[in-house]
């Protein structure tokens, strides 16, 4: 279990057999003396796990011997944050985000993509990190990769948007690695507030005599 053959190589000198649900493979050739010869087998992995897989082998002039490998398989994993830092703002203020990647899993994570999903009324003014960060613009959309984070390690940055509309914003990311492909989103809202105030100029006295 955990373990679904996927393919061989040098079955080019083999010959393959699913039977009974069992892979055999036959050499093709005379195994000389001293002679040695490889067969490496690829398995795709479904759980995660330790896992024992048993091979034997033998011929017709020699007894079947067994050996078996361990493989410990582990599970990738991450949680997003992303924490609206200025939950309200007058029209005309930057709107400040942190968004931080939590490596949750039990492996290192690789080619960690985060993108920006912005609100129509945002306009991107600039980020804020720790060098760590690659930032593009591909499409119209920005995204920011990160080459590695390693497992129980978090990395995170700013981002600034002017707010060009009043109301109640709602902004989203993507994230994704190549060991957890599907996207993972997460969105939060903001209030954008238009500032605004009244005059009243009142006359105390609105009769007085000369000189008052």
């Amino acid at each position: 279990d955990g373990l679904i053959y996927d393919s061989a190589i040098g079955e080019g000198i083999w010959t393959h057999k699913f039977e009974n649900g069992k892979h055999t493979w036959t050499f093709n050739n005379v195994l000389e003396l001293g002679e040695i010869i490889e067969l490496t087998l690829k398995f795709n992995t479904t759980a995660s796990g330790k896992f024992t897989n048993y091979v034997s082998a033998g011929s017709t002039q020699t007894d079947i011997l067994t050996a078996n490998a361990i493989v410990n398989v582990l599970k990738p994993d991450f949680k997003v944050e992303k924490i609206v830092l200025t939950p309200k703002v007058a029209l005309g203020e930057q709107v400040i985000y942190e968004i931080i990647v939590h490596n949750t899993g039990e492996a290192d994570l690789t080619n960690i993509v985060v993108e920006e999903m912005p609100d129509a009324s945002l306009v991107f003014d600039h980020y804020v990190d720790g060098g760590l960060f690659k930032h593009s613009l591909i499409l119209g959309k920005h995204i920011w990769t990160l080459d590695k984070l390693a497992k129980g390690n978090y990395a995170g940055f700013k981002l600034y948007f002017n707010t060009t509309a009043t109301g109640n914003i709602s902004n989203k990311i993507s994230v994704k690695s190549d060991e957890v492909p599907e996207n993972t989103t997460t969105s939060n809202n903001t209030t954008v507030l238009l500032p605004a105030f009244t005059v009243e100029k009142i006359c105390l006295y609105p009769n007085v005599l000369v000189g008052n």
